[in-house]
């Protein structure tokens, strides 16, 4: 990774702030991502940020039009990422990187409320047997996310309780738009990125953009990841990539993916040694992201 490009990459994953560099998310992954502090603007982890890289690299080296997109951008981190790889490898600010999330945080729960709901979640994990705390789990996620009850998601939220304090009040801004928005201007990308706040079913059908070199989904869930792919993914070209973060870490998120490419008659396989012809090849990242070029 080019120097400036590494720098941005430390920075956005808070390994800049020595405050938090021994503090890890424990996932069921391993302790791949880093915990965020107050500087951290992404989770996704270095391997991530180089999948990146190394597809705007492609694109602008072969001259493939479009945006990039990221569905799910947290506090934009990746987005900034994407708009300073643009940068870099395309010389200019005439293309940009888009973020799309709920920004839902804004006007959430109060510091009481956060700090109980953070003991209550580690009082789960560790003080109740794991086969109650995994029907309690599956009850919440019937309530709240019904198609996201099959056991190796509810097993990822289960795993989840034990670093619930990952979502500390210290870390959750007033308002989570107008703080990606003011750390685009911090890192002097103001003008190379655009955040769209609400549904994907909302935002992305009157998306102003036609052309998407670069698709992130980071949409978890079968329904987010299904409207992200129905509005999005067509506006991928020959040489474009697709990058689905949770594809093997939610199995309803693998599913809306398949179901997907097989409804529109697109072919595709898991077989990295495949040459490809005119089927995609899905290649993994790490244990949960896998990507792939159109």
């Amino acid at each position: 990774m080019e120097p400036y490009l590494d720098l941005m990459a430390r920075a956005l994953t808070g390994s800049l702030d020595t405050s938090a560099c021994d503090n890890f998310m424990t996932r069921v992954t391993g302790p791949e991502l880093q915990r965020p502090s107050a500087s951290t603007r992404t989770m996704i982890g270095r391997r991530r940020l180089e999948t990146i890289n190394d597809c705007v690299r492609s694109i602008t080296t072969n001259n493939v039009n479009g945006i990039c997109l990221e569905a799910g951008c947290w506090f934009g981190g990746a987005v900034l990422f994407m708009a300073a790889c643009f940068r870099h490898y395309d010389g200019s600010n005439n293309r940009i990187a888009v973020g799309c999330d709920l920004f839902r945080h804004e006007g959430s729960a109060g510091p009481v409320r956060q700090v109980a709901g953070n003991i209550l979640a580690k009082s789960l994990y560790h003080l109740l047997p794991k086969p109650i705390v995994m029907r309690m789990v599956r009850s919440v996620l019937l309530r709240f996310f019904p198609s996201v009850t099959d056991e190796e998601s509810v097993e990822v939220f289960y795993n989840k309780l034990a670093v619930f304090d990952v979502w500390s009040v210290e870390y959750i801004p007033a308002n989570m738009y107008d703080d990606v928005m003011a750390a685009a201007k911090r890192y002097g990308l103001e003008d190379n990125v655009c955040y769209l706040k609400g549904y994907f079913s909302d935002t992305l059908p009157s998306l102003p953009y036609d052309t998407i070199a670069l698709l992130r989904l980071d949409s978890d869930f079968y329904e987010s990841t299904t409207d992200v792919l129905e509005h999005a993914y067509p506006r991928i070209p020959s040489g474009g990539f697709c990058i689905v973060d949770d594809y093997n870490g939610y199995a309803e998120c693998r599913r809306a993916v398949h179901d997907y490419m097989d409804r529109t008659n697109r072919e595709w396989t898991e077989d990295e040694t495949c040459s490809g012809g005119n089927k995609v090849v899905i290649k993994r990242v790490d244990e949960e992201c896998v990507y792939w070029q159109v």
